[in-house]
């Protein structure tokens, strides 16, 4: 996935931080936040469900 950060540096200012993808992390930073992201994946999507389920549950 090939990003323009020239743009993101005309549309956000030079003094902004261009936010960088998880791409140009290293292999060892990837390999750490897998498993950090899944289970915050997993956890979003519990609480979504959860929710909605109590929501048909009360109406």
């Amino acid at each position: 996935m090939e990003r323009n950060y020239e743009l993101d540096v005309q549309r956000f200012g030079p003094d902004r931080p261009v936010k960088k993808t998880t791409m140009d992390l290293p292999d060892k930073a990837k390999q750490l936040l897998k498993p950090i992201i899944c289970v915050f994946q997993i956890s979003i999507v519990s609480a979504c469900v959860y929710f909605t389920g109590l929501s048909f549950l009360t109406t």
